[in-house]
C-alpha cells in the first residue's frame, strides 16, 4: 500500500470499528469496548498526523474522518447510556447537531457547492477530544463520579459551539451558490 493511502485506510478501519465497539460492550465486557474505543481514538490522531506530515490530505479524508469520529462517539455514547441513562441526552444532542450538519451539507452539495468541504476547526477538534475524554471517563464513572459528567458536558458544549462556528461559512457558501 502506498503511504498516501494509509491515513484513509485508518479512517476506514475506524468506520469498521463503529459496530464492533457496541458489540464488544454488550457481548464481551465494557473494557473490551474501551480498548477498541481507545484504539479508534489513537488511529484518528495518527491518520491526521500522517496526512499532514506526508502532505496527502484528500477530500475523502477531510469529509469521512469527521464522520468516523462522530459515529464512533455516538456508538460509545449509546452503549454507555444503558449504564448511564443521562448519556441518552448527550447522544440525542449530538444526533440533532450532526443531523443538522449533514442536512446542511446535502443542501450545499445539491446547490452546486460540491467542491466545498469544510475541514474541522479547532473548536470541533477540541470537542472531539473532550468527548473522547468524557466518554472514556464514563467507563469508570462509578469511581470518578461526578467528573465524567463534567468532562462529557464540556465536550457537548464544545460540539454545539463548533456547530455555530461553522454556520457563517455555510451561510456564505449558500449565498454564493444562489
Amino acid at each position: 500500500m502506498q503511504r498516501k493511502h494509509i491515513p484513509n485506510a485508518l479512517t476506514v478501519l475506524r468506520l469498521c470499528l463503529v459496530p464492533v465497539i457496541p458489540a464488544a460492550y454488550f457481548c464481551w465486557t465494557p473494557y473490551a469496548a474501551l480498548a477498541l474505543y481507545a484504539f479508534a481514538c489513537f488511529t484518528d490522531v495518527i491518520d491526521g498526523w500522517l496526512a499532514r506530515k506526508w502532505g496527502v490530505s484528500t477530500s475523502f479524508g477531510v469529509a469521512v474522518d469527521p464522520l468516523a469520529d462522530k459515529l464512533t462517539v455516538f456508538a460509545v455514547a449509546i452503549s454507555l447510556s444503558f449504564d448511564w441513562p443521562w448519556l441518552w441526552c448527550v447522544a440525542g444532542l449530538l444526533l440533532v447537531k450532526d443531523g443538522l450538519m449533514i442536512i446542511g451539507g446535502i443542501i450545499l452539495y445539491f446547490r452546486k457547492s460540491r467542491h466545498k468541504v469544510f475541514p474541522a476547526n479547532w473548536t470541533g477538534k477540541a470537542a472531539t477530544v473532550m468527548l473522547w475524554v468524557g466518554l472514556t471517563a464514563s467507563f469508570f464513572g462509578e469511581y470518578i463520579n461526578p467528573w465524567h459528567y463534567v468532562l462529557t458536558g464540556i465536550g457537548v458544549v464544545l460540539a454545539i459551539a463548533a456547530f455555530f462556528s461553522y454556520l457563517p461559512n455555510i451561510l456564505k457558501v449558500n449565498r454564493e451558490a444562489e
